[in-house]
């Protein structure tokens, strides 16, 4: 091998566009994220939604996933009511918002409708999330990954894996999650040499 070529990378492959059949396997509470709309940040509160496309496999014959956050919001114009409108096939009104509890629709199949776009950077495309409804009688697809709900309260670090990186940037950010770290740091006990107890000074 000549030593003076460089290697090229692993090619990134783009989960392909189209219609596919998934199901929710991961609710992620992402903490409140600092964000940057027009020059001006934002905090915001954030979760995360983690779906799995069975039929969709990569190069090591797993299913493929994807994962979109939304800021956690039931206000009338926010993109997860929008979502669980879709996911419902029918509106949540301004009553049923207040009170919805998201993690019912954890473990559940749905069609899911893929595209690709660029970022604003206008030269790298990304798969999004485009259109999203309620699984119809021949979606029976079974998942790999059991669903999970992560939360702060309840934070188990090794469901961090199951989630793309830009995720975890994110959940890592934030100051729920610092706390979190900090205070697993204050509850552990400080190590102490066996022998330590024996010196004789």
């Amino acid at each position: 091998m000549n030593e003076w070529v460089a290697d090229s990378g692993k090619v990134f492959e783009l989960f392909p566009e189209g219609t596919h059949d998934a199901i929710l396997v991961g609710l992620v509470n992402m903490g409140t994220v600092t964000e940057s709309f027009n020059g001006q940040e934002k905090k915001l509160k954030k979760i995360a939604l983690l779906f799995e496309f069975p039929t969709i496999l990569n190069e090591e014959g797993k299913p493929k996933t994807i994962c979109s956050d939304y800021t956690f919001s039931m206000a009338s114009q926010s993109k997860l009511r929008e979502l669980i409108k879709k996911w419902r096939d029918k509106p949540l009104s301004d009553e049923e918002a207040k009170t919805y509890d998201i993690s019912r629709i954890l473990g559940q199949r749905c069609t899911v409708h893929i595209e690709h776009i660029f970022k604003k950077d206008g030269i790298t495309k990304i798969a999004i999330i485009e259109k999203l409804k309620k699984a119809g009688p021949t979606n029976t697809v079974k998942g790999t990954i059991e669903p999970f709900l992560l939360s702060f309260k309840e934070f188990d670090h090794n469901k961090l894996q199951y989630l793309p990186p830009y995720i975890v940037k994110k959940i890592e950010s934030t100051p729920e999650y610092n706390e979190l770290i900090d205070s697993a740091m204050d509850s552990t006990p400080p190590s102490t040499h066996p022998d330590e107890e024996n010196l004789p000074f």
